[in-house]
């Protein structure tokens, strides 16, 4: 799993639900899978929820 990827299920959580906290649980369960991501790439959820 790339770091595109991970944007892209972070914009389809974001654009499906407005908990914040559910949002972080399922986000951080994808980076648990994969320790390689960068944890930055959590705040991409952020970026793309204001661009909606």
């Amino acid at each position: 799993m790339n770091k595109l990827y991970l944007n892209k299920v972070a914009c389809s959580i974001v654009n499906k639900s407005n908990r914040l906290d559910q949002i972080d649980y399922q986000i951080l369960s994808i980076l648990k899978e994969n320790s390689r991501i960068p944890i930055s790439a959590i705040a991409k959820k952020y970026i793309c929820h204001s661009q909606q």
